[in-house]
């Protein structure tokens, strides 16, 4: 009798972990709002950018017997005008759920934002030598957004772009 008992007890403690593979992320809480120097010194790509699309999905990953999902946003952005970073026409990013973390901006379709944003490219200064090296570059560049920066609509940004000055490129 206590053999049927242990292998009942085996498998509801094996099925454990696949009821919390679901569950919402819990994103820690940022604190106070980065000073301007901070903020630009970690970003490596620093932009205006209108919403063209601001959407939510389900993230997957699947490993051997193992399956996630969890929530994200994925936004589109129309680039005007940069001053840190490679210059670009559009900026993909995924943000965790607004709706869930209060640090995520809430970017509105048609809206005007100024991004702070990590891209490996940029990062690692690397020189693109040749147009198809710069578009290869750009097609497999996927920029970070940077939760807790300061990232705001274009209306809120005013201090910042003062302190930005003139862009160091523009959207042809």
């Amino acid at each position: 009798m206590r053999l049927p008992s242990a292998l009942l007890l085996l498998a509801l403690l094996s099925s454990a972990p696949a009821l919390a593979q679901d569950a919402k992320p819990v994103w820690p809480p940022c604190g106070e709002r980065p000073t301007f120097e901070k903020a630009f010194e970690e970003a490596t790509l620093v932009l205006v950018g209108r919403v063209l699309q601001s959407k939510g999905y389900q993230q997957r990953l699947v490993t051997g017997h193992s399956r996630h999902t969890w929530r994200m946003h994925r936004v589109v952005l129309e680039v005007s005008r940069g001053w840190k970073g490679q210059p670009r026409d559009t900026v993909l990013i995924d943000t965790p759920p607004p709706e869930e973390d209060s640090a995520t901006t809430r970017f509105a379709v048609n809206e005007s934002y100024l991004l702070y944003l990590h891209s490996v490219p940029d990062a690692a200064g690397q020189r693109r030598e040749d147009t198809v090296g710069q578009i290869a570059s750009l097609l497999w560049d996927h920029p970070e957004y940077l939760r807790c920066s300061r990232t705001v609509t274009i209306a809120a940004a005013s201090q910042d772009l003062r302190l930005l000055g003139p862009p160091t490129w523009k959207r042809r």
